[in-house]
């Protein structure tokens, strides 16, 4: 597989070759499974441009674990109450944690990664 070059000028030139790198990797994903050394090696290879290209061209904003749970509550419809009972803890506990006053303990992180369908590591400050 030969390598490509890209040059990018505009902004909707590094979308649209973004979209091919990506496009390119799902098409080599989805035939690794039964595929060569050769074609996991352009794998690899693919995965690793894109991740650089992502790097280099979209930066990723940083976030607390406390801004992280705000969103997932949001984006899941749920409100401190709900959550709260879910998590078989106080209103006033869920309150603290949610405003960033309380931190969140393993055993807080390991309950929410199984109730949000995310890694611990999400909501501890590592």
């Amino acid at each position: 597989m030969a390598r490509r070059g890209f040059r990018l000028t505009s902004l909707s030139e590094k979308a649209n070759q973004f979209t091919a790198l990506r496009r390119e990797g799902d098409e080599l994903g989805g035939r690794a499974a039964d595929s060569s050394r050769d074609l996991g090696d352009a794998l690899d290879l693919v995965a690793g441009l894109i991740a650089r290209y992502e790097v280099e061209h979209f930066e990723m904003p940083t976030a607390t674990p406390t801004e992280i749970l705000n969103h997932l509550l949001a984006e899941n419809g749920l409100d401190q109450q709900q959550l709260a009972k879910q998590l078989e803890i106080s209103v006033s506990h869920m309150s603290n944690v949610l405003n960033g006053t309380r931190q969140i303990t393993v055993e807080l992180a390991r309950k929410l990664a199984q109730i949000f369908s995310r890694p611990a590591t999400l909501f501890l400050n590592l």
